[in-house]
């Protein structure tokens, strides 16, 4: 355009007449509405947009400390499995069951590491998940049940050393600690066999000189 303004333009014959009528409005003009609704609602959109990619940069922020927490959690897990399977102590952690009165009733093995099984002469698949009362039937003849109910409601670890009266322990001696964590006890063997028969011979020897001198 001569005028250096842009325009829209439309053209229409003028009837009964061989002329035309044109008319010409500015393009700056027509859009000025438009384009003043544009800017609104690019100012209304961009705190918006703001909080939108601020949301995302920390929605990807926590994702990933989420990820990393399950790896590191994973890691932990995979170590205390290892330490605990490649224990001489037989491990076992155990879940209180209560009934409407909140009486503990049994336990529940949730875990035990391979030493523990062996201990008790059965697979480890046959202790989780199962009952103490269930998998070891003499828990409450031999007043095993009494003390973990002890330490489960008081909190007070307990442990003893004690000659094994049942055939299926594989133990003739045996120390056991039993300690709460959180709500569930935590319960760890030990055959100590070799050390008690070490302790009788060396009274017996002492017995013996005693009566030589």
């Amino acid at each position: 355009p001569l005028d250096g303004v842009s325009r829209f333009f439309q053209a229409r014959p003028l009837y009964g007449y061989p002329l035309a009528i044109m008319v010409g409005l500015s393009e700056g003009e027509q859009l000025a509405a438009f384009e003043e609704r544009r800017r609104n609602h690019i100012w209304q959109a961009a705190p918006a947009s703001l909080v939108l990619g601020l949301l995302v940069i920390t929605l990807g922020h926590l994702s990933w400390q989420l990820v990393a927490t399950r790896l590191r959690t994973r890691k932990e897990q995979e170590t205390y499995y290892a330490a605990t399977n490649a224990s001489l102590d037989g491990c076992f952690i155990l879940r209180p069951l209560r009934d409407s009165h909140g009486k503990i009733v049994d336990f529940m093995a949730v875990d035990a590491n391979a030493r523990g099984a062996e201990l008790l002469g059965v697979e480890k698949a046959n202790i989780v998940g199962k009952l103490l009362c269930v998998a070891v039937p003499h828990a409450r003849s031999s007043g095993s049940f009494d003390e973990f109910v002890r330490v489960a409601e008081t909190g007070v670890p307990s442990e003893q050393e004690r000659e094994n009266r049942f055939p299926v322990v594989r133990a003739r001696w045996l120390y056991r600690q039993v300690l709460r964590v959180e709500s569930d006890l935590v319960v760890m063997l030990r055959d100590i066999t070799e050390r008690k028969q070490i302790e009788r011979q060396r009274l017996e020897q002492a017995k013996v000189l005693e009566i030589i001198a």
